[in-house]
């Protein structure tokens, strides 16, 4: 069983409750096990919630409930990208996926090879994402399970529904 710090505890709570698509990415493999004292109570909160009404519970019902502020200032999800891609790595890693990180600011012809290799999972940014299905780098006709965030951006950079 893995165990956080405080600090990587709070800031998964805050993504479950700022990024309603991570929750429900993610909501099989949660367990309040994994985290600790109020927190414990608060994700068990989140699960109990989200099962009863189909929506996740505001910041200000976790308070009235648990007397706990919920930080979502520091949620950023572009900023914590590599950390989330780590920590998935780490939970695939006795499932034998190939897994891969791709986003702007890095080398595409890297990433390219990387996806010539063959990968199972595929995290990445719109942009990056378009680059490599106009260069062919990626086939995106092959994908079997789809998980889309920020569609307005993708829509915004050409993609087509």
């Amino acid at each position: 069983m893995k165990n956080y710090t405080k600090e990587l505890e709070d800031l998964f709570i805050g993504f479950m409750i700022k990024d309603g698509e991570l929750y429900v990415r993610c909501q099989n493999i949660i367990n309040s096990e994994f985290f600790s004292g109020k927190n414990r109570d608060i994700v068990d909160m989140i699960i109990e919630y989200s099962d009863k009404y189909k929506v996740l519970p505001t910041v200000e019902q976790i308070k009235a409930t648990h007397g706990v502020n919920v930080d979502l200032e520091n949620v950023d999800v572009a900023r914590h990208s590599e950390w989330f891609l780590d920590e998935f790595q780490e939970f695939s890693k006795y499932m034998n996926l190939r897994v891969l990180g791709v986003y702007g600011g890095t080398k595409i012809n890297t990433q390219k090879k990387a996806c010539a290799l063959g990968v199972d999972v595929v995290v990445a940014t719109p942009g990056r994402l378009y680059d490599l299905a106009a260069c062919r780098a990626l086939q995106l006709k092959t994908i079997k399970q789809l998980v889309v965030d920020e569609v307005d951006v993708m829509l915004d950079l050409g993609f087509r529904i």
